[in-house]
């Protein structure tokens, strides 16, 4: 299951993959759902301004601890 925000919430949709808040009460719903494996779409990640290599892979830390932190 693809990891990304409600698709009628405009402002959730922009703000989704920076707002870690959103994402773990995103992957819970998933989780709740009986998903267990979740993609990641890094597209948004660069066009939040993520664009050099090193700041996508921190990035994508961050979004790993916040899921972590969520699903234990």
């Amino acid at each position: 299951m693809s990891l990304s925000p409600n698709a009628l919430n405009k402002d959730e949709r922009k703000r989704f993959y920076a707002d870690p808040d959103l994402l773990r009460r995103r992957v819970a719903k998933i989780r709740d759902l009986g998903f267990d494996r979740t993609a990641i779409d890094c597209g948004p990640i660069f066009q939040l301004g993520y664009r050099a290599s090193d700041a996508l892979i921190d990035h994508l830390g961050v979004i790993h601890d916040a899921l972590s932190a969520e699903l234990g």
